[in-house]
């Protein structure tokens, strides 16, 4: 399955730190307003695209599943997306 993540807080630093146990899951991109943190999240944990923008990454083709792992009151309009 190739996730795509959108968010990079506290959770999902948690889940990265495990991700790559998963050997059915690959990180595909991520999105998240802090580039500057997206790149340290895509060195560290291999993920392929960074995005800052929700569309673009909604965009590419090669994503399977989005986890969404934003805080509580933007789920609905991020999924809806």
């Amino acid at each position: 399955m190739n996730l795509g993540i959108i968010g990079a807080g506290m959770i999902v630093k948690d889940f990265l730190s495990f991700a790559h146990e998963l050997p059915e899951i690959n990180l595909e991109a991520i999105v998240a307003r802090n580039l500057e943190n997206l790149k340290r999240l895509s060195d560290e944990y291999e993920i392929k695209n960074i995005y800052t923008n929700i569309e673009e990454c909604l965009a590419n083709t090669a994503i399977d599943t989005i986890y969404v792992a934003v805080p509580n009151n933007l789920h609905y309009s991020v999924a809806k997306k």
